[in-house]
């Protein structure tokens, strides 16, 4: 990796020891819970109203990718220009790299406390409701066998305190999943329940009108003109969202929802990952955004 502002980042996490990655999830709680200072909080959503925004689809443990995508995103400068960064969750679990990669973003946001947010994933579950396979854990155990437990309850901690959602001005949505399809009105996801959260961290698209459950368990699978009603209802134009393994990225609903991934590798086996920059105040029309895109043949030449 060339880019040095983001191997200084890297460097600061690598070498944390029990203490003060304890120090620092504290640190970062109390940030989370003050988020409204540097936001305009509303619950769980966050609305934005300037800049430009840099959108980042599921990670999962994948420090390689993420870095050559945000250097080629030139993040230095985007944030220097005032942009936003708003990471749609999937940060650990399914990579080898999940506790560096999981540092990483915290660092980043607390070094930009009102440009950088991380949403919350699937992957950064409610106790109540956790993934197969979540072997964030097993990672904190190898790296920190004397005080895991401490550290994993203060990461569950971590994660009931992110935020579920973004509005930004140019009326786009962004959050992990998907779009509630009992809860028609954007103002529930402020103080959601258990089955409007579960929803939009689970919920998938389909092609078919309506929705059923969906494939993964848990949530639903829901249609274009599931879609289609909630973005007018709530005067939205589109939706992006991660959750789900692509090619890099992909349009579904006629356009209305753009799914991103950002991660390479196995068990996806997908060769592209992508970003998106895209005006956050300004009307949203088609071909606005920029896909910014990492093939894994690149990454292996960075990594070789």
């Amino acid at each position: 990796m060339s880019d040095e502002y983001i191997a200084k980042l890297l460097r600061s996490i690598r070498s944390i020891d029990e203490t003060r990655i304890m120090q620092f999830l504290e640190e970062y709680k109390a940030y989370l819970i003050d988020m409204k200072k540097y936001f305009d909080q509303r619950g769980k959503l966050i609305y934005l109203f300037d800049g430009d925004g840099l959108i980042i689809g599921d990670i999962h443990g994948d420090i390689a990718t993420i870095s050559i995508l945000l250097e080629k995103a030139d993040i230095k400068n985007h944030l220097t220009n005032n942009g936003k960064v708003i990471f749609l969750g999937d940060y650990i679990d399914r990579g080898p790299y999940q506790i560096e990669t999981i540092l990483f973003l915290m660092t980043l946001q607390l070094s930009h406390k009102n440009q950088i947010i991380l949403l919350r994933g699937n992957h950064e579950p409610p106790r109540w409701l956790i993934p197969y396979p979540h072997d964030f854990p097993i990672y904190l155990r190898s790296r920190y066998p004397n005080r895991w437990r401490k550290i994993y309850e203060l990461f569950l901690e971590i994660f009931d305190n992110l935020p579920i959602a973004c509005i930004s001005k140019s009326r786009l949505l962004m959050l992990h999943g998907g779009i509630s399809v009992k809860k028609t009105s954007i103002q529930d996801y402020q103080y959601p329940d258990k089955e409007t959260l579960t929803e939009i961290l689970w919920n998938d698209p389909m092609n078919e009108e309506g929705y059923i459950p969906s494939y993964r368990g848990v949530g639903y699978l829901f249609g274009p003109d599931i879609t289609h009603k909630f973005l007018d209802k709530n005067e939205l134009s589109i939706i992006i969202r991660g959750h789900e393994p692509v090619n890099g990225y992909q349009y579904r609903h006629n356009g209305k929802i753009i799914t991103l991934f950002s991660r390479l590798g196995p068990p996806y086996m997908n060769n592209r990952a992508s970003i998106i920059k895209i005006p956050l105040d300004e009307p949203y029309r088609k071909g606005v955004e920029e896909i910014i895109m990492v093939t894994d043949e690149e990454v292996k030449n960075v990594l070789n």
